[in-house]
């Protein structure tokens, strides 16, 4: 199905994105009034600072400010682990906080979440030049089209694809310590590599 900025155009799909990451904070927020438990607040703060400006709209403000611009590398790098790879991180972090988890296990699933959304970012960069459209969704070499840097222009697509999948094997050694209660974990990270939308 297309996306919905083509079927309502730009205005109606950021308004969209608007409403979507409010009413998220709304429902966190009515639970915690409900029960104000101190992992709860902090799993809301966790994922507050991983939508704002130090995660996803400052990653997409890094995105848009470099639209035919050069950037250097470790702004790319910074770019990619705000934007989807803050959310990623902030969703395991706070299902560790909730759960109750020691903060070593914190510490150690944020620097596994930190390491899958940089290769998820890594991924969706081949994506964009590998992909299919019908699976996409959305149309092919968008950031060659509008002069977006990303991994592929400074490594290529197979220093890329290798990239990706160093990170992956990264991400699961950090995972080694939990044995088998980390399998849905694994099976994410397989996942992120090699997904094709």
């Amino acid at each position: 199905k297309p996306t919905n900025h083509k079927v309502f155009g730009e205005g109606f799909a950021v308004l969209a994105g608007d409403a979507l990451l409010n009413h998220a904070f709304e429902t966190m927020t009515a639970i915690i009034m409900k029960n104000p438990k101190p992992e709860y607040i902090r799993a809301m703060d966790v994922i507050s600072r991983a939508s704002g400006l130090l995660g996803m709209i400052g990653g997409q403000s890094i995105d848009l400010y470099y639209e035919s611009k050069c950037i250097d590398f470790d702004t790319l790098k910074s770019m990619h682990e705000k934007k989807t790879g803050a959310l990623i991180t902030a969703s395991l972090v706070s299902g560790a906080i909730i759960s109750g988890a020691e903060e070593e296990d914190i510490k150690n699933i944020m620097e596994y979440g930190n390491i899958i959304g940089l290769a998820f970012q890594v991924a969706d960069d081949i994506l964009d030049v590998s992909g299919s459209e019908k699976k996409l969704g959305k149309s092919i070499n968008k950031d060659i089209e509008f002069h977006k840097s990303n991994f592929i222009s400074f490594f290529g697509l197979d220093k890329s694809r290798s990239i990706a999948r160093e990170l992956i094997e990264e991400a699961k050694q950090k995972l080694e310590r939990y044995g088998s209660k980390a399998l849905y974990l694994r099976e994410l990270s397989d996942y992120i590599i090699e997904r094709d939308n």
